[in-house]
């Protein structure tokens, strides 16, 4: 069960969330074009609520930290920043026994593709200083276990209300994330078939799909 407390956070506070003449969908006002590259890119690009371009926010962040932590590293660039997002997709459903694995040139390994977006070296470099939050801006009475990717789910969150219109029958229910490393929010939900991992409320209509969502980081913060 949930609580009272989450579905106004969830739900009460965030109002014209649907509309009751408009037929569910992307709004088109906003889509020049919908090319799955296009839609991606309107959804990760820019906070549509301030305008606010969200690439730009973890270029300035990423090339921030590596300055706070004196490191050696080449300011990273969008192009950069978009090649490193894409090689992290491929990623996700071409698996090899280890990340080096990509970058080998043997037959049965190589991924071209991978290889001659960015160097090894260069992913590995990205990797290490990707930040979406300052780390020196952090607050002193801080509870906030996501501070350093809320900014990201914020923007998100937006743009899944702005750029589309939901319909007025919604669900909000659990999901699960596989994740078998460690951290202090997650779960083990023994009749979840995905059993341990980050919790996550969602909010989505009858449709699929999701208008809002937040990570679950324990009962200290009010959400059950």
């Amino acid at each position: 069960m949930f609580s009272l407390n989450l579905v106004y956070v969830i739900y009460y506070s965030h109002t014209n969330i649907f509309c009751s003449f408009c037929i569910s969908g992307p709004k088109v006002e906003h889509f020049d074009k919908t090319t799955p590259l296009d839609v991606f890119l309107k959804y990760t690009d820019t906070d549509v609520v301030d305008d606010t371009d969200v690439v730009d926010n973890i270029l300035f962040q990423t090339n921030l930290s590596a300055n706070q932590r004196e490191r050696n590293f080449l300011p990273l660039s969008r192009e950069e920043f978009y090649g490193f997002h894409g090689i992290n997709l491929i990623m996700g459903y071409h698996e090899l026994p280890s990340v080096s694995d990509y970058w080998k040139a043997d037959q049965d390994l190589a991924a071209p593709i991978i290889s001659s977006t960015l160097p090894r070296n260069r992913f590995a470099q990205i990797l290490s200083n990707l930040h979406l939050a300052d780390n020196e801006a952090v607050p002193n009475n801080n509870n906030e276990k996501l501070y350093k990717v809320r900014p990201l789910i914020s923007a998100m969150n937006a743009n899944y209300v702005k750029l589309y219109n939901v319909s007025q029958n919604l669900s909000i229910d659990e999901s699960m994330i596989l994740f078998k490393g460690r951290h202090s929010i997650k779960q083990y939900c023994p009749k979840k078939p995905i059993k341990r991992g980050y919790k996550l409320w969602m909010r989505a209509d009858m449709d699929g799909y999701i208008s809002r969502f937040d990570v679950y980081q324990g009962k200290t913060l009010g959400v059950a």
